[in-house]
């Protein structure tokens, strides 16, 4: 493996740990995350991590999103549509990973693309 490959691979776990640790705090503190405050933990994780530019990034933050939020992410709209509580309630680690695993060389290759 190439040594810009295990530095981006430190990178990305670094960014992985960060974006974990920070949603589950969030969500034991407000008891919910909403879609605006999960782009934010994000984007704010490419920022520092990747040191990159998040618009930049586009590509990569859906991919983090698919394995960050999509797993833990619940839609709930009340029937009159005026209420949108949409998000995540409750964490879970392991699917994380799990989705982590499936989407580790989209990630990867996308980021040794820009």
């Amino acid at each position: 493996m190439k040594p810009e490959y295990k530095h981006l691979i430190v990178q990305i776990e670094n960014c992985k740990d960060y974006i974990c640790s920070t949603i589950e705090e969030k969500v034991n503190e407000k008891g919910y995350l909403g879609y605006e405050e999960i782009e934010h933990i994000i984007q704010k994780s490419l920022k520092m991590y990747l040191k990159r530019n998040p618009e930049e990034m586009r590509s990569i933050a859906n991919v983090m999103w698919w394995i960050f939020a999509t797993p833990n992410y619940r839609i709930l709209v009340s029937l009159n549509g005026k209420e949108d509580r949409s998000g995540i309630y409750s964490f879970s680690k392991e699917k994380v990973e799990e989705e982590f695993k499936k989407y580790f060389n989209i990630l990867m290759e996308r980021l040794l693309s820009l």
